[in-house]
């Protein structure tokens, strides 16, 4: 029945407030309910009867999280999952804000006060798998066909590289914070509600990769809280910069462009394997691996 697909859900998404394996281990049960719900509603109202006695089918994926979430609560060594430093629960500011854009000639972002600096071309995304439109925009038959991966999901895949790229720079700082906050600055308002409210979307390409970036903080070997916000597209001249080739086509150019903001950065490398990984998310009918943090 629907309540008690609702019940349990509750309680994992308020264990999510603590840990962020309740929200990697709702994602799939949210998504059942939520289509369940939308299916009754194009029949007619959502009446008590229905929540109270109609049948919801469960998906092989989603009773698996459920037997996840069974173990992990199990009184052993797995109950440590569930735990988080109260640092992390608490207001206070940003470790490091991460700041990106998409365009379809590329992806690029950058940290405020460190010297972290991404970007990938088109032919870069491309030869991992991602399908992008001929020109520099698509023309009118090619929005209509959609037969390439839309502005939106590609900010989404530039949001999960950014948070990748952050966290790999932090792990090799000498020194670590006791925790760390990030918050992630795109100029996309559907990639940040994405982030931030990943079990709501319907798009299946978008839910393969919110339920990927929850794993990716799930198995985070750094105490983290992720958060994000909007930044006008105005304010981003930085990140724009590092996506547009055509403007920067060389490191050189956009430490030029931009001085003094990065004159001490570094070029960080993305693995290739990551985008793989995310471009075979958006064609696949599978669901995300847990990706661990190396």
């Amino acid at each position: 029945m629907p309540q008690n697909v609702a019940r349990p859900l509750g309680l994992i998404r308020h264990g999510a407030l603590v840990s962020v394996i309740g929200s990697y281990l709702s994602i799939r049960l949210q998504h059942s309910l939520n289509d369940a719900l939308r299916a009754q509603a194009l029949r007619g109202k959502v009446t008590k009867r229905w929540w109270d006695t109609s049948r919801v089918r469960i998906p092989d994926n989603a009773m698996t999280d459920i037997s996840l979430v069974r173990m992990f609560l199990a009184p052993d060594d797995h109950s440590r999952i569930w735990t988080r430093p109260i640092g992390l629960l608490i207001p206070c500011s940003p470790t490091i804000t991460p700041i990106l854009v998409a365009c379809y000639g590329g992806l690029g972002g950058w940290a405020q006060g460190h010297p972290l600096i991404w970007r990938l071309n088109k032919a870069d995304l491309e030869a991992c798998g991602f399908i992008l439109p001929t020109g520099r925009e698509p023309t009118e038959a090619e929005k209509k066909e959609m037969d390439f991966d839309h502005i939106n999901i590609l900010e989404f895949v530039a949001v999960i590289v950014n948070i990748w790229v952050a966290v790999r720079y932090l792990m090799l700082q000498p020194r670590r914070t006791a925790h760390v906050i990030m918050n992630v600055l795109p100029n996309n308002t559907s990639a940040l509600s994405w982030m931030k409210h990943a079990a709501r979307t319907k798009k299946k390409p978008v839910r393969q990769l919110a339920r990927f970036l929850q794993a990716l903080l799930t198995y985070c070997p750094l105490p983290i809280r992720v958060q994000g916000d909007h930044i006008k597209g105005n304010e981003n001249t930085v990140a724009d910069l590092l996506s547009q080739f055509s403007l920067a086509p060389h490191w050189a150019s956009v430490i030029a462009q931009t001085s003094p903001t990065l004159d001490l950065s570094k070029a960080c490398q993305v693995p290739q394997e990551l985008l793989s990984k995310l471009a075979l998310l958006l064609r696949s009918d599978g669901d995300a691996a847990c990706p661990r943090a190396k």
